[in-house]
């Protein structure tokens, strides 16, 4: 007679129906194992504490310590699906976020005489074709290339005393194995990594070349990380010539155990971006940006509502393409300078300030319009 009646049925109240769905095929297997087992094994006892022992490592792995499955991943854009910069990021020995959102990379160990960081679209690590890359790099000396990745303290404090887990894909083609190795910090004040505390360093991992491998860090003792969490990836490449540096796919979860990594809607991945480089993004055709008034008769403020709340005020802006003024006579006026307006930027809109060559009508409603334009509002990183 089995030990177990099959099927189970779930009584999972809380999680979406994949997790639900996951746990009890998971379940069901441990105990067909346990009834098999069962058969031969008298003693009710023993086999009731095998299968607590195997749900609990189980449910761990899914749900996490504190059995919460609403948060599963706490890095954003971990697919390196996101990269709202378009213009090219020259690698150096100073941190830099290229063009792909949320993560930072940089060399060290000798001198950069070339390289980009740049959004991979065919990589071949990881699922989806897309990477954050450190490409075409020549290192002199025992060279470095650094990955990073910083969890704001709003977010981190839910970490807070807890078992935590990582996991990223990373691919080379450097020609010989490399060392991988991950270490975990967290800041001394809230955000601020002026001084940082190491939580966690594994040993080195060696990665093949052109073979695409799962580095993980399982089972970490946090401890306070209320502050925020710094995650940096060094690969000991040494001297190279032309070399790339795929990394995706990164994930640190609550439990023991690295589990399967969350795929994240587009739309989702990007408005998480945004609270840390708010961002506009011509549509391809004339289209208005924002709404403004002319303040003089070459200039005037226009105001961007931000589509979500930056974490911090933004300090200035970048921007790429043509803009337009549309004047109170309905004519469009070439913008010839975008500036950022410091007194009129807050956490629901940014200013701009945009000079045009003549025009204008003080007072008057001054919109702005662009077909290719892209404005990127900096200082919210952290």
């Amino acid at each position: 007679m089995a030990i177990v009646p099959l099927p189970l049925t779930s009584q999972l109240s809380n999680g979406t129906t994949a997790d639900a769905s996951q746990v009890m095929a998971d379940l069901n297997a441990i105990a067909n194992a346990v009834n098999t087992y069962g058969a031969s094994q008298t003693d009710l006892t023993s086999a009731t504490t095998t299968l607590s022992s195997q749900v609990a490592t189980n449910l761990s792995a899914r749900t996490g310590d504190a059995g919460s499955v609403s948060i599963r991943n706490y890095l954003i854009n971990g697919g390196a699906g996101v990269a709202q910069k378009t213009a090219t990021v020259t690698l150096t020995t100073s941190a830099k976020y290229g063009q792909v959102d949320q993560c930072a990379m940089w060399a060290s160990g000798g001198s950069v005489s070339a390289g980009t960081l740049t959004q991979n679209t065919s990589a071949t690590v990881g699922r989806t074709g897309n990477a954050a890359r450190a490409a075409g790099v020549t290192l002199t000396g025992s060279g470095q290339i650094s990955w990073r990745y910083r969890v704001e303290s709003v977010d981190a404090v839910n970490l807070k005393n807890q078992s935590g887990s990582f996991q990223i894909m990373v691919m080379h083609d450097v020609g010989i194995s490399v060392n991988y190795t991950i270490i975990i910090r967290k800041p001394t004040a809230s955000d601020n990594y002026a001084s940082t505390t190491v939580i966690s360093t594994s040993s080195a991992i060696p990665v093949a070349s052109g073979t695409a491998t799962q580095l993980t860090a399982p089972g970490i003792s946090l401890g306070d990380v209320s502050n925020g969490i710094e995650i940096e990836i060094q690969a000991a490449c040494g001297a190279i010539t032309t070399k790339n540096f795929d990394f995706t796919e990164w994930q640190l979860e609550e439990g023991d155990n690295c589990t399967t990594f969350v795929r994240r809607l587009y739309e989702e991945e990007l408005r998480n971006c945004r609270r840390y480089l708010p961002t506009y993004v011509a549509g391809g055709s004339s289209e208005a940006v924002c709404a403004g008034q002319a303040i003089s008769t070459t200039s005037s403020i226009a105001w961007f509502p931000f589509e979500v709340e930056p974490r911090i005020i933004p300090t200035g802006i970048t921007t790429t393409g043509a803009f337009s003024v549309l004047n109170s006579a309905g004519g469009f006026i070439t913008a010839t300078n975008m500036a950022f307006s410091s007194s009129s930027t807050g956490k629901k809109a940014g200013g701009i300030t945009v000079t045009v060559a003549s025009g204008l009508t003080g007072g008057n409603a001054a919109g702005l319009y662009s077909t290719t334009g892209t404005i990127l509002f900096t200082g919210c990183q952290l």
